[in-house]
């Protein structure tokens, strides 16, 4: 595959130099390089017939010889202006991406469950629906960088995640969150949603709840 790759990028470059506007000095320096590693990998071109020795004079006119290549291709190939990714390939070079794939916004929801409690100490679990992909294990979606919850102690649920006055973050999707032991005995109410890296959010969970023991 390195002999095929090899041949086809300098008989390209060097057919295309002047399209291309190919460095004439950094083209130069490959042939002499090749013309090494075709006298070394002749010997070995078919398996078991070469010699330990031969062997190792082909490794090192190759990691010589590729040494050179990188930094062609980096100067002469990925970073030419005056290259199309077409003609990129047409060397065999894969075209670097030049936008970066962008974040998906979260669209699904959490489902959230009380795993256990310890004095003012709640941790939460945050699953993925029931059917969605991981969602038998403790992963977050595709994407999802964090949970970010809300809650709010009172007497009676609050319409909205608007009407909740805590927030904490977690990277993972169990979150502990500490109550106030002032608090105990008290009833607290949340929704918990999914976040990308850039800090958009998916839609809110159904509300929970329980009594801060």
């Amino acid at each position: 595959g390195f002999d095929a790759f090899q041949d086809n990028m300098v008989k390209q470059a060097t057919t295309n130099k002047v399209a291309w506007v190919i460095d004439a000095t950094q083209l130069g320096l490959l042939p002499p390089l090749q013309a090494k590693w075709a006298a070394a990998y002749g010997p070995c071109k078919i398996k078991g017939n070469a010699t330990a020795v031969q062997r190792k004079a082909r490794d090192l006119a190759k990691a010589a010889y590729m040494k050179q290549m990188r930094l062609f291709i980096k100067s002469q190939i990925q970073n030419n202006p005056n290259m199309t990714d077409d003609n990129k390939l047409q060397c065999g070079v894969k075209p670097h991406k030049t936008t970066r794939t962008p974040v998906a916004v979260p669209n699904t929801t959490p489902v959230v469950t009380i795993e256990q409690q310890t004095g003012s100490s709640t941790i939460f679990n945050c699953r993925q629906q029931p059917g969605e992909d991981g969602s038998s294990k403790r992963g977050k979606p595709d994407g999802v960088a964090k949970v970010k919850m809300v809650w709010a102690i009172a007497a009676t649920p609050p319409a909205s995640p608007d009407f909740c006055n805590n927030s904490q973050y977690s990277g993972k999707t169990k979150s502990v969150v500490q109550f106030d032991t002032i608090n105990r005995g008290k009833t607290f109410y949340g929704f918990a949603c999914w976040v990308n890296s850039k800090d958009q959010q998916g839609p809110w969970s159904n509300l929970f709840g329980g009594n801060i023991s």
